[in-house]
């Protein structure tokens, strides 16, 4: 489950965020202006967008949870870093091997 919200955690500060900022923006247009039908239309609209806004998130991460398949939150990273030794020990081997830099040296100078 929580890997489930770590992985849709950027979605859900999205939503949270712009449900936010909606609404205050709601709250200020109704401060300002003071007409009636403004008064009772800017609620509902607001109330249609955020539930639309909800409906549209629940339908994103259900699908996003029956398509996609959960990481696990415990990783087995064992061959990576087997890789990654092997790779270090290859390149201290061969920053270790003597480098020809003169193209005059013969093979007894570079053993």
């Amino acid at each position: 489950m929580f890997d489930f919200l770590r992985v849709l955690h950027p979605q859900i500060l999205s939503v949270v965020v712009f449900l936010l900022v909606l609404w205050i923006a709601i709250i200020v247009s109704l401060k300002i202006d003071k007409r009636k039908d403004v008064q009772r239309v800017l609620p509902k609209i607001g109330r249609w967008i955020t539930g639309l806004t909800v409906l549209g998130f629940l339908i994103y991460a259900l699908q996003f949870a029956s398509v996609n398949e959960t990481p696990r939150a415990v990783i087995d990273r064992s061959a990576t870093e087997e890789g990654k030794k092997n790779f270090e020990k290859r390149m201290q081997e061969e920053a270790n091997k003597p480098k020809i830099t003169d193209s005059t040296t013969t093979q007894k100078e570079v053993k």
